[in-house]
């Protein structure tokens, strides 16, 4: 990897990402009339607490874990950071030249949720936006495919189109190790204790060591080959699941359970069709996964790979598409397509399968969002630009519902779920 440089790089590098960060044109005037906003709601009765409209498209938007500061990113290459109580502006970046395809990428556990990965082709920041500091940037050999943050914060990976992912320290910037050949990856995990890295890929399941990039175990199957296939590794790290997923065929996946220390394969779970996603209960107990055509959120003992337990729309959707457990596991939270048309999400009480939630709605489901408690829950819908707010601390409590009147564009959370930060712009196509 080019040198990488932490904290010392102030200066240029703020040039650097003023130049670069935004790669689009200036929209002086919005071409459907739509208002660019970005609109801060109090969660609990649904309020809005502050609106702020911006002249330029908001490509993306951040809130403060705390709720206190607001980061902006337009299109026109200007970055700005709001006070989030009085909308007032705390400080600007003024880009001077477009460039070319610019990603932001949220920070994972261990980072601060006020930290950003920006990656422009090849190149690499780590930007504070509430302290409007970079404290990392670099380059790469090749153009940047994904970054996977560790999970204390002092690594991360970097994957690169068509060549190796590095291992990059945080403190130092320095490439710890380097993982070559690495096919392209549909999903990177890495082990609680950060000491293993699993990816799903174009030629199956590998997991990585951490330290050196050593191969552990490499798994060839082509059913991988697909941006649906995942990983999990169970909170405890005693377990890690791999889902081979050709699901863009309709085909039958599988999962493998693997000793998360030994790396033995334990069991192999045939589903009979389509299936999207994984998660673990936080007590490592128990794993669900979402399937397609048969209609159902079916959940498997850890142990054993037994199903234990199964919940269905009532034959309401073609299929789910995702699905989650909440903090404490007492409820199964998924999303999926209506077969009257549009989209619907679904909330069941886990130790009963009663359905609490059931709600379709006219358009699609374009956003989930959770806050990082998983205590409460978003979803938006397009075009109506509606969003439903569920408290997951109160299941059985009506759900809010907050309208706009442009096109939703985003959501995020504060990390408590008291605050809901939505915005508004113009669709770009």
């Amino acid at each position: 990897m080019a040198a990488f440089k932490n904290k010392g790089a102030c200066a240029v590098a703020a040039i650097l990402i003023c130049v670069l960060l935004f790669p689009r044109l200036s929209f002086a005037q919005d071409p459907l009339g739509q208002r660019n906003t970005l609109n801060l709601w109090d969660a609990a009765d649904g309020s809005l607490l502050q609106s702020i409209e911006t002249e330029a498209y908001i490509w993306r938007a951040l809130l403060s874990s705390d709720g206190t500061v607001i980061a902006a990113l337009h299109d026109n290459g200007v970055a700005t950071v709001y006070d989030a109580q009085s909308g007032e502006t705390l400080h600007t970046h003024t880009f001077t030249a477009p460039g070319a395809d610019v990603r932001y990428t949220s920070i994972g556990p261990g980072f601060s949720p006020e930290q950003l990965f920006v990656i422009q082709d090849n190149q690499l920041w780590l930007w504070d936006y509430a302290a409007d500091e970079i404290l990392l940037v670099g380059g790469t050999p090749q153009q940047i495919a994904e970054i996977a943050p560790g999970p204390d914060g002092q690594r991360f990976l970097v994957t690169t189109q068509q060549g190796p992912a590095l291992i990059i320290d945080t403190a130092s910037g320095e490439s710890q190790a380097v993982i070559d050949p690495l096919p392209r990856a549909w999903d990177i995990r890495w082990s609680p204790d950060g000491a293993r890295i699993a990816v799903a890929h174009d030629e199956g399941f590998s997991v990585f060591d951490s330290a050196a990039g050593a191969s552990l175990l490499d798994v060839v199957d082509d059913r991988f080959s697909d941006v649906y296939s995942r990983v999990a590794w169970s909170p405890d790290g005693a377990t890690v699941l791999a889902l081979a997923s050709p699901s863009l065929h309709f085909e039958d996946s599988e999962i493998f359970v693997f000793d998360g220390e030994t790396l033995e394969q334990r069991l192999t779970i045939p589903l009979d069709d389509a299936t999207f996603s994984l998660d673990w209960t936080p007590d490592s107990s128990r794993f669900l996964s979402a399937s397609y055509v048969s209609d159902g959120v079916a959940v498997y003992d850890a142990q054993t790979g037994e199903e234990v337990g199964r919940y269905s729309s009532g034959s309401s959707l073609d299929g789910f598409l995702h699905a989650s457990w909440n903090a404490d596991a007492s409820l199964i939270v998924a999303r999926g397509n209506s077969r009257a048309g549009g989209n619907a999400y679904f909330v069941w009480e886990a130790a009963t399968g009663r359905n609490i939630h059931a709600q379709t709605t006219p358009g699609l489901l374009l956003f989930e969002a959770w806050n990082r408690l998983q205590t409460r829950v978003a979803f938006s819908t397009w075009p109506t630009s509606t969003v439903d707010v569920i408290d997951l601390t109160q299941p059985d409590a009506p759900r809010l519902t907050l309208t706009h009147e442009d096109t939703l564009q985003g959501m995020a959370w504060t990390a408590s779920g008291s605050r809901l930060l939505t915005w508004t712009g113009a669709d770009r196509g």
